[in-house]
């Protein structure tokens, strides 16, 4: 196990740690989209399967186990639009994440099928950590008040909330609305207005359990989506 804090040497160097030690199989939350020729010559090519989580690597053939993240936002996004909120601020990951581009379009498909203009600027894409979030946030309200701010992590609406309160507005009057985690401590939640929760219990078993398949058949076994 090993984190890379989505920094895209770490990332290399753990998956070169990892083949040192021949390992037989990958689980992987890439930070690194754009490496297909990394993964394919050490892990494809030597019959050594990755399993792709959440994130997917561009022109690679493996199995990814996401949430369907494209959907969430788009039935968010409805809601609030019919409950008559029209000035909404999506704030995604960075958009080479596939997840997070699937945010973004569900986020468009929303305002598209009930026919409300998409505002300027109403997407915005950032690092995946609470302080980007907050500069990001402090920004965007020079320029404009938004009624509702989505984002696709807790840790992003932790630093909203945070730029909110700095700037002297509560989630009362701008809400905060994010894709959330489930939490195994019962006492613990999102302080934004709204959470989901996505069971993360649930996939991290499912990648294993597709892994372990993965290495007793692995002639049989094809790709999953």
């Amino acid at each position: 196990l090993a984190f890379t804090y989505d920094i895209p040497e770490i990332e290399r160097n753990v998956a070169r740690k990892m083949l040192r030690k021949q390992v037989c199989g990958l689980i992987l939350v890439t930070c690194c989209p754009d490496d297909w020729k990394f993964y394919y010559e050490n892990f494809n090519r030597c019959n050594r399967p990755v399993i792709l989580l959440d994130r997917a690597i561009h022109n690679l053939d493996c199995s990814l186990i996401s949430f369907d993240n494209r959907q969430a936002i788009r039935h968010l996004t409805e809601q609030l639009l019919r409950r008559g909120f029209s000035k909404l601020f999506l704030m995604a990951g960075p958009q080479q994440y596939t997840c997070e581009a699937d945010c973004a379009a569900g986020f468009q498909e929303a305002h598209d099928a009930l026919g409300v203009p998409l505002r300027p600027d109403a997407i915005c894409f950032a690092d995946l950590n609470k302080e980007h979030a907050f500069r990001t946030t402090a920004s965007r309200l020079r320029k404009e008040l938004p009624e509702v701010i989505l984002t696709t992590s807790d840790l992003m609406a932790t630093g909203v909330i945070e730029a909110l309160c700095v700037l002297g507005y509560s989630t009362e009057q701008i809400h905060v609305v994010t894709l959330g985690e489930e939490h195994w401590n019962k006492h613990t939640c999102s302080l934004a207005n709204y959470a989901t929760v996505r069971p993360a219990i649930r996939l991290g078993t499912e990648a294993a359990e597709l892994l372990i398949q993965s290495l007793q058949s692995p002639l049989l076994q094809e790709s999953e989506h």
